[in-house]
């Protein structure tokens, strides 16, 4: 009780972590040291210390696959199995899964015995272990299970071992598997979690944050997606203050304006979604100013033009609309000659087209310009699939007169 700083005498206010704390004072009292002490060889006290970082059972294999960092010798694989089974023989360790494994039936140590040896672990070690269990669990995934189960035990890895690149690079894989798949429930979670360990300061931070955002909002909880936006654009905020001649932090504020203008526009709150659109727009310019030649930068003004323009169409104003979206077809025009190869960029211009020719009498001639470069494009097999209703959308249109 003294080593935990405990007094025996105080009065127990939350009974939650009263257990708890009794749990963990009891795992001292069942003799943890001398349990280390009697796991004898090197080997076995390793073997533990590298099992417990582990929230999965482990086979003997994969416990020596961790210990190696790669994949392991016959006589690596037998050491570990020993191990095993003499921290099973002193309750350190615990065997799951099917009994007929025999030997090399996973083996996994209780929650409570693992909190107590990480208390005694070097810190620097501590994080050795967790990054080499997360490079097994991804070697998993990537060669035997498959199994988002040991992906994301893999991001908690990383997560506890400080590897923050590793993790947040996984999470991401993570999460752009559950977009395919329609799961935006799973993208909120692993987000979220995965948000409550990484620094703001690493370079993914930002953009778990919008997948969070995003998620919330299509899941119908606008308030926690206003919540992390604004968290957003705090982040590209501040980063854009302590680093004022970085560019791409002045850029992801732009983008970020652009994502908060969005959501005001959806939920009806225009004169908010103008202010953040107007705030993008004056970001990307200057960016687009400052460095013309840089195609990216020419199309975040672009998409800024055609923000503000689709808002001028929400109010009613489509003198003001049409201003917008001429500056984004001028932009269109340009990079799509400039790099005649890119069909994104020839998409750009048929959008564009598309989006200007209701405003004028050469609506025909625009929307037939349209057409023509996604005909072409589809003929030559460099139009993206889910780009294919446009064709039909414009043949319409012109057949509608």
């Amino acid at each position: 009780l003294e080593e935990q700083g405990v007094s025996a005498d105080a009065a127990v206010a939350d009974v939650d972590a009263a257990i708890q704390q009794a749990i963990l004072v009891g795992a001292r009292d069942v003799l943890l040291e001398q349990l280390v002490d009697l796991a004898g060889a090197a080997d076995a006290r390793e073997a533990l210390l590298q099992l417990a970082v582990s929230n999965l059972p482990v086979s003997p294999a994969g416990l020596a696959h961790m210990l190696a960092d790669a994949e392991p010798t016959e006589a690596q694989v037998d050491t570990a199995r020993a191990a095993l089974d003499h921290l099973t023989t002193l309750s350190l360790a615990y065997r799951t899964g099917p009994e007929d494994a025999g030997a090399d039936r996973d083996a996994a140590v209780h929650r409570w015995t693992a909190e107590g040896l990480a208390r005694r672990s070097d810190e620097a070690e501590l994080h050795t272990r967790s990054s080499r269990a997360g490079r097994y669990r991804m070697w998993r995934v990537k060669h035997d299970s498959k199994s988002i189960v040991d992906g994301m035990e893999a991001v908690r890895n990383f997560l506890a071992g400080q590897s923050y690149d590793d993790a947040s690079r996984e999470a991401i894989g993570i999460i752009q598997f559950f977009q395919r798949n329609n799961q935006t429930t799973m993208i909120a979670l692993v987000a979220g979690e995965v948000l409550e360990t990484l620094p703001a300061e690493q370079g993914d931070y930002g953009f778990l944050l919008d997948q969070e955002a995003r998620a919330y909002l299509a899941l119908g909880f606008s308030e926690r997606a206003f919540e992390q936006y604004g968290r957003l654009l705090r982040l590209f905020q501040q980063r854009v203050t302590d680093y004022p001649d970085r560019a791409d932090y002045q850029r992801d504020l732009s983008v970020s304006y652009n994502k908060v203008g969005d959501l005001y526009r959806a939920l009806g709150q225009g004169e908010q979604a103008r202010d953040a659109y107007q705030r993008s727009l004056d970001i990307a310019e200057r960016l687009a100013k400052a460095e013309p030649d840089r195609a990216d930068y020419q199309r975040d003004l672009s998409v800024s033009y055609t923000r503000l323009a689709q808002h001028h169409l929400s109010l009613d104003e489509p003198q003001e609309a049409f201003g917008y979206f001429v500056k984004d077809l001028q932009i269109a025009e340009r990079l799509a000659q400039a790099e005649p190869g890119r069909a994104d960029y020839q998409v750009d211009l048929a959008i564009s087209l598309m989006q200007v020719a209701p405003f004028t009498d050469k609506r025909t001639e625009l929307l037939t310009s349209a057409l023509q470069i996604l005909t072409t494009l589809q003929a030559e097999g460099r139009l993206d699939p889910s780009r294919a209703g446009m064709i039909e959308r414009i043949q319409a249109l012109l057949e509608g007169g």
